[in-house]
């Protein structure tokens, strides 16, 4: 009789062909502490993706999509083979540099109060990438729009970016990035794991947040470290980078939007608040590229313009 492994770490898949085999050897490699399976959810990928995995990693499970039905209902597909009493939701884009998967899956055996976990999220130097936020709020609106984050060091921009210091222990968080969420498997369930409805960015938000509601604990752990490329998908989308920014800016400004519609009565107040800041940062960068010229000073006009009009739009 088979036994069931500890973890199974679900990947969703698109176009992926180019990393998606660093991504799983590095998996292969590093796990030592546990057992695991691997689960890739090919999300009709035109190239040679599941060839890739049907040559070199037969071990690898891999369900096929006919159609691309996006990246949150990817991963809820594999909920149906997944035996893992914990589910490891991971990019492809991400390449283990340590034992990340027994790392966490042990410290959600020795917490039981924990429902999700997630750890070090590294640039391809070795830089600290964001791994962690808070949800929307009026707090972390005002203090983007008023630009006071050097006064609250615990309010993480919900936005992609930089973790502002190194910490060296466990802390209880908001959220976790979903490219390296580790989730009961119980909870996943019961909750239903992503929500369709999020195209893209913030059906991470989403789970942890009802997550919390459940009376669980999500908690960043420093030890577990993953290179993350960041975005991969999205650079296929579009060959033009300027066109590639803007599908993403528009995701994301989709997404937050979204989120709060979806918990908070006074949603709009968190998007007028969010349109402010937005408004205000693209004034002021296209300011400086107006006396500078620039070039990162224009794009940075450039993403906050198509934010703040897809905040309009969405």
């Amino acid at each position: 009789m088979t036994m069931n492994p500890k973890v199974s770490i679900i990947i969703a898949n698109w176009n992926g062909e180019a990393i998606l085999e660093n991504c799983l050897r590095s998996i292969f490699e590093c796990t030592k502490q546990v057992s695991f399976e691997v689960i890739v959810v090919d999300d009709a990928s035109t190239d040679r993706s599941v060839e890739l995995i049907r040559t070199k990693l037969p071990n690898v499970l891999v369900i096929e999509n006919q159609k691309n039905i996006g990246y949150a209902a990817a991963n809820n597909r594999a909920l149906a083979v997944a035996r893992g009493d914990y589910l490891l939701l991971l990019n492809n884009d991400t390449i283990l540099q340590n034992d990340a998967v027994g790392v966490m899956a042990t410290y959600l055996d020795e917490h039981q109060d924990v429902g999700v976990c997630g750890g070090t999220l590294l640039n391809l130097d070795g830089s600290l990438q964001h791994s962690f936020g808070n949800f929307p709020s009026l707090k972390v609106e005002l203090v983007g729009l008023l630009s006071l984050h050097r006064f609250y060091r615990r309010t993480y921009s919900p936005a992609l970016g930089v973790i502002p210091y190194n910490i060296q222990r466990p802390i209880e968080v908001e959220m976790i990035v979903g490219a390296d969420l580790m989730i009961r498997a119980t909870l996943a369930r019961e909750l239903g794991l992503y929500d369709e409805a999020f195209d893209a960015y913030f059906e991470d938000s989403d789970l942890c947040f009802r997550v919390r509601k459940k009376g669980f604990k999500v908690v960043y752990l420093p030890e577990p470290k993953i290179t993350h490329l960041y975005s991969y998908t999205f650079e296929k989308l579009d060959k033009v980078e300027a066109q590639r920014l803007s599908r993403k800016v528009r995701y994301m400004a989709s997404g937050y939007k979204r989120f709060c519609k979806k918990h908070y009565s006074y949603w709009w107040v968190l998007v007028a608040l969010r349109c402010l800041t937005q408004l205000r940062l693209w004034l002021q960068h296209a300011l400086k590229a107006m006396l500078t010229r620039a070039p990162k000073s224009r794009q940075l006009s450039a993403e906050y313009r198509t934010a703040f009009w897809a905040l309009i739009s969405s």
